[in-house]
This record gives C-alpha cells, structure tokens and sequence, in this order.
C-alpha cells in the first residue's frame, strides 16, 4: 500500500472548544460532530430542511444529532415558536413557466420522458405543473424525482394491485413527506425505501398472523401494527394475541386486542416464549369456589378411623 501524507489545507477557520471536542470524541456519534461543525460555521439557527440538504441526512438522523448534542450540554433545545403549518401546496406556475424550463435545456425535458415512461401514459397539463413544481419549489434534483415516482408506482401495485399507477397527486403528496424527511440524495431515498420495504414485508408477516390476507391494511389497521412492531412484537405474539381476542371478544377486535399488547409490553413480554412462560391462562377452578374448595380432600388417619368406628359403635349399640 502506498505511504501518502496528508496536509490540511488553510480555510476559513471555524472555532471548536476543547471541552466540546472531547465531549464528542468521548461520545463517538459521527453524525453529531458533523451537525456540530455545521452549527458553528455559520448556522446557529438550525433550519432543519437546509440542515438535512448539506449533511445528506434524513429528519429522523438530524434529529437523533441534535438529541445528542443536547444531552451533552452542546444545543439548546427550545419549543418552536407558535406558528401556522406549512400548507402542502405548490406555488401557482404556468404553462409558459414549464415551457421557458423546457427551452432553457435543463435536465427538466429529460425529467418529462422518464416519468411519462413509469406512468404509461403522456402528462396532461395539469400533471406538468404537479411535475414542475417538485422539480422547481421543493427542490429535488432529477434523479431522485425519477426515483420518487418508481416508489409511488411500487406502492400504487401494491396497495391497489398490478397495473395500478399512481397519479401525479398522489406523487405530489408523497413528495411532501419526502421533504420532510429530508430526501434530497438517491443515497438517503434508497435508503428510505429499504426501510419502508422492510416495514411492508414485516407487516405483512403480522397480517398474516392476524388471518388477514388478500388486502393491505386500512390506515388505522396499519397504525395499530406499526406500534405494536416498534414495541417489540412479532408474527409468533399476533397469533397468540388473536387466539385470545376472538376467543375473548368473539371477533377480531383491534382495540382488544391493543389491550392485549399494552399488558404484554408492560411485563416485559414479547415473544411466544416469554407470552406463555409469563402470562399463560391455565385452566383455573370453576366460578364462585376457592383453590381450597377444589382441592381433593386428604385420606383420614387411623386415629380418626377409630374415632369414627367409636362413634358408629355407640349409634348402633344406643
């Protein structure tokens, strides 16, 4: 292996107190430090979709960051000032707006044929707009738009079947969580799109333990497993879960059944295993008569025998 030196160059020199630096090299969190550097060369106030764009990071890891750096006494947490939501909503273009873009050569023409290609079909003025309006407002670069539509094709399939294809609302809305998630990179989409494939596949897995097949879950269907999944659960717990909610409710009752989980989660209970070892449900003595009263009586001693046999003698004998 070749022996290279190493020189740092001489930039804009940006100030790391000793204390912070060793706080983060004791903590070893990469991804903190990172943000940390970022904060002190010039962003001291945290815009957190600026913040995801430069440090290829998505929400959930800006955030995991920042909570580091708050427990080490670096950031300063601060509830966010009372302010209306963002509305999802594109600013208003035109169709000059799209056909100057066009003109002008950018990569948008390209953008156009790609996605007309995944849809199957040629856009309508109104889905160029849509289009437009995440390539130019929200700011995605072109490979990742293509890379956004594949996935809202992936999903269409599979919650509506072959041959679904989303519309350029549904990709609008989609692009909407992708902007808060920050998603500006092919690295950090794929990366969420293994997740979510994986999240699918898991819940799938638990529909099934719940004998649901042959549909996606409803929204709330989907809520409940999402939980009950982040708390720990799996497939071999759903089967129990649901033996005992039809059992005890008659039916598959999904708030039951949230009751059943929130008990196990609370005992520290999980998987099959630990379900049957802590919670089991033996068969218990009939309704209205104590452990006691079930019990098989004792054989009688033989002082009591020949109590008896006296007192049998002295019935017959009186």
């Amino acid at each position: 292996m070749a022996d290279y030196s190493y020189k740092l160059p001489a930039p804009e020199v940006v100030a790391l107190p000793g204390s912070a630096a060793r706080l983060l090299v004791q903590e070893g969190n990469g991804a903190a430090a990172l943000l940390y550097i970022y904060i002190l060369s010039g962003h001291a106030e945290l815009d957190r979709g600026q913040a995801c764009r430069a440090l290829h990071m998505t929400a959930e890891e800006l955030d995991a960051a920042a909570g580091v750096l708050v427990r080490l006494g670096l950031l300063e947490q601060h509830a966010p000032a009372a302010r209306p939501q963002r509305a999802d909503e594109l600013p208003e273009y035109t169709a000059e707006d799209v056909t100057r873009e066009i003109e002008n050569g950018t990569a948008f023409r390209s953008l156009i044929e790609e996605v007309q290609t995944y849809l199957g079909k040629i856009l309508s003025q109104d889905d160029l707009l849509r289009l437009f309006g995440i390539y130019d407002a929200l700011g995605f670069p072109p490979e990742v738009i293509v890379l956004l539509v594949s996935y809202c094709a992936q999903e269409s399939q599979r919650r509506y079947g072959p041959g679904r294809r989303p519309t350029m609302r549904q990709i609008e809305k989609t692009a909407y969580v992708w902007e808060r998630e920050g998603l500006f990179s092919l690295e950090l989409a794929e990366r969420y799109i293994r997740s979510q494939n994986e999240k699918h596949t898991k819940e799938a897995e638990f529909a099934l333990a719940l004998r649901i097949s042959g549909r996606a879950l409803t929204a709330t269907e989907s809520a409940y497993v999402d939980e009950w999944l982040k708390q720990g659960f799996g497939p071999d717990a759903a089967d129990i879960a649901f033996d005992r909610t039809v059992t005890g409710a008659g039916k598959l009752d999904w708030k039951y059944m949230n009751g059943i989980f929130k008990s196990w989660h609370a005992k520290g209970l999980h998987t099959a295993a630990q379900i049957q070892a802590g919670d089991s449900r033996g068969q218990s003595a009939p309704r209205g008569r104590t452990a006691a009263q079930t019990q098989t009586p004792a054989a009688p001693t033989r002082e009591e025998l020949a109590q008896m046999q006296r007192l049998l003698d002295e019935i017959n004998n009186g």
